[in-house]
């Protein structure tokens, strides 16, 4: 019963809090699931119960792993390495001259270290999350799932207030700014939150249709009463992706809950109408949800095209949470009005930023979890209704995880971990005949890894709270001064806006003095370098070369700039790219509809640096 409660109290701080936006959150259910994951795996010492030894020791390398993105930096690791030696270069340059203090240089195997330990303590809660679930009684695992509906319920609710009452602007649950301009419930994306209800859809769905072939109609209107609901929240996201997904889920829901001698007029009805439904309303969604994202099926090809590069230049993964800060080196051909936070894939995603090896180990591991699941049916260790909506809503994510990445969000990774345990249950008593030694002391061992992640989750809060609040959003740069602008650059030297308003904050003091332009103007090639498709960096790299008489430099860095331009504003500014540029009117005509390019000359040089 500590479990379950341990569970549902983690699971509503995670909702009240922004579907984990605020970083306490994180923290606060991260001591309360491992402290009940200690209980637990105590008393399953005590009970002899022995874990299962390919799932455990997987598991193990599968965090050993993650860790190494948290050990001092290898020199092997050449270029993730390479982009930290220039930061501290360029870092040393500018103490040296004065203009703010050394920073400590700590570098790590990951190019974005804050983000990497928010994640990190992400999965410091999934673990054992999936860990309790497991370890629930069969009753306690039914109670669990409704409770999770019930919730889902509350959030559809709060849509619709948001949507047909008062506009919440952005704000979740009226508290929490996502800095995007709108939210869903403890959601920021519509179609994260269109794929979660689709997802706790097979929950009240599998059980209407067993207990309608039952003939036990106490519950079937609740039941039916909480599909609806489910169903209105996957309209509401106004996502097509969600309309396919809550087809897929009542069609798998009806295969795994039928039987093959069963024909109930009930079960047909209910779907096909549902069915009928989704089918005349995604076509209206279609053209608008497209247009909006501006991400139509050719910019998604070309961005899938980038991962063999990413992945060849970073085999040992670029680090997580890392792949928003290095994206627009790679993606500024696709489409420079977007910025990628993700590659819109979470297995392309996962192999970015965590490399070959632990994408490969997460195959393995999954595999070992299929075959326990199938194991835990054979042995109806687990009701096949339970492991029908389970199963049910793991496709469910795994369909989204082809053409979107959600793993990052609490909210919607705490969910994955939930349905992924309640198919796996306790341990056996240990027997000298079936069980090896081995096998009894992995017991003992997983008593240590939770008190290890209570004592590294209050670690990680004592040392890294502030930044762990603030991130690395471009609000806080603006307000933070050069000392510690500099000192954000040690932990992420691949953000854009960093070095940008580093140069700034240079030049404020004293904008006519060289050396300050000097440095500025590095601080701006950097910049430019790690967000090719940004006007403002360019712009800027053009004044300071001006200013310094480099005027070969500055005519490249401008006409970079003028290439990033639209029709209407290369119009405007022709009198100012003719000077510049040094064109006559039949040049400038020529020059007028040039594209940006992500290889052009002066991105090339700024590689080559």
């Amino acid at each position: 019963m500590i479990s379950l409660l341990a569970i549902i109290l983690s699971v509503l701080i995670i909702h009240i809090c922004g579907g984990g936006l605020m970083v306490e959150s994180l923290f606060a259910s991260s001591f309360i699931l491992n402290l009940s994951a200690l209980h637990q795996s105590v008393n399953n010492h005590k009970q002899q119960r022995v874990n299962r030894l390919p799932l455990t020791i997987c598991s193990l390398c599968l965090i050993f792993s993650i860790a190494f993105f948290f050990l001092p930096l290898f020199n092997t690791n050449q270029n993730n390495a390479s982009y930290y030696y220039q930061a501290q270069n360029l870092l040393t340059e500018g103490s040296v001259m004065g203009f703010f203090d050394l920073p400590d240089f700590s570098f790590r195997n990951t190019l974005h270290f804050i983000n990497s330990l928010s994640i990190l303590i992400l999965i410091i809660n999934l673990i054992p999350l999936i860990y309790l679930t497991a370890n629930l009684e069969r009753k306690h695992k039914l109670y669990l799932a409704y409770v999770v509906v019930i919730m889902g319920i509350f959030n559809i609710l709060a849509v619709l207030y948001q949507q047909q009452i008062r506009d919440t602007a952005g704000y979740i649950w009226w508290f929490w700014d996502s800095r995007t301009g709108k939210s869903f419930a403890s959601f920021v994306n519509p179609n994260h939150f269109g794929a979660y209800c689709a997802a706790l859809l097979s929950i009240p769905t599998c059980q209407f249709l067993t207990k309608s072939q039952k003939k036990e109609y106490k519950y079937l209107a609740v039941l039916a009463s909480l599909s609806i609901a489910l169903i209105i929240g996957i309209m509401l996201s106004g996502s097509m992706g969600a309309y396919l997904l809550g087809m897929i889920s009542l069609t798998c829901s009806y295969l795994f809950c039928s039987k093959q001698k069963s024909s109930s007029p009930t079960k047909t009805f209910f779907i096909l109408m549902v069915v009928i439904a989704f089918s005349i309303l995604t076509p209206l969604e279609l053209e608008g949800e497209l247009n909006e994202r501006g991400i139509n099926d050719d910019v998604r090809k070309d961005l899938f095209a980038t991962v063999p590069k990413v992945i060849q230049d970073f085999p040992l993964g670029i680090g997580p949470g890392s792949y928003g800060s290095i994206s627009p080196s790679y993606t500024g051909a696709i489409n420079k009005t977007n910025h990628f936070h993700h590659s819109e894939n979470t297995y392309f995603n996962i192999i970015q930023e965590f490399g070959i090896i632990f994408f490969i180990l997460l195959i393995i591991l999954n595999g070992f979890y299929l075959q326990q699941v199938f194991e835990n049916l054979h042995k109806k260790k687990i009701s096949k209704n339970l492991a029908a909506f389970s199963t049910v809503a793991i496709i469910i994510f795994i369909c989204h995880a082809s053409y979107d990445y959600g793993l990052h969000i609490p909210i919607y990774a705490f969910h994955i971990a939930i349905f992924y345990g309640l198919m796996l249950c306790k341990g056996s008593i240990y027997t000298k005949e079936k069980y090896s030694k081995a096998q009894l002391f992995t017991s003992k061992v997983i008593i240590i890894f939770p008190l290890f992640f209570v004592l590294l989750s209050a670690m990680i809060w004592l040392k890294f709270n502030k930044e762990l609040k603030h991130g690395t959003s471009i609000n806080h740069t603006i307000s933070s001064n050069a000392n510690q602008i500099s000192e954000n650059i040690t932990y992420a030297p691949v953000v854009w806006h960093q070095w940008f308003f580093l140069g700034l904050k240079i030049l404020e003091k004293d904008q006519d003095d060289f050396l300050r332009m000097d440095f500025s103007e590095k601080c701006f090639r950097t910049a430019a370098h790690y967000s090719p498709t940004n006007q403002d960096c360019w712009y800027m790299l053009f004044a300071m070369r001006d200013q310094l008489g480099r005027t070969k430099e500055a005519q490249d860095a401008y006409l970079f700039y003028f290439k990033l331009l639209n029709s209407r504003e290369r119009s405007q500014h022709k009198s100012e790219a003719m000077d510049i540029l040094q064109l006559t009117e039949n040049e400038f005509e020529r020059i007028k509809f040039l594209e940006h390019t992500p290889m052009d000359y002066e991105t090339y040089n700024i590689r080559r640096i």
